[in-house]
């Protein structure tokens, strides 16, 4: 199925909504995860200044991927460097 999300309240919505169909407490998540109560509690509430890598890890150990849509001009193009750096002109 495929959810897509705009803020970072929907997303933690969808977190939110997974731990739940998995029966998971949030003290449950936590020791899942390695992530603490508070933290889940922030990133399910849509807290915006959340790391993004622990949402990564969060997301992927309730067994949500998330996938990112890019523009047409970058659909044929070069794709981005493994360093993280734009390639040369």
């Amino acid at each position: 199925m495929i959810s897509e999300f705009q803020t970072a309240e929907q997303l933690g919505l969808i977190c939110r909504r997974r731990r739940e169909a998995l029966r998971l407490r949030i003290e449950d998540a936590a020791l899942v995860t390695g992530a603490n109560y508070r933290w889940i509690s922030e990133m399910e509430r849509g807290k915006a200044t959340v790391q993004l890598g622990k949402v990564l890890h969060y997301a992927s150990m309730l067994g949500i991927g998330l996938a990112v849509t890019l523009p047409e001009e970058m659909e044929h193009g070069e794709a981005p460097r493994q360093d993280g750096k734009d390639a040369a002109p």
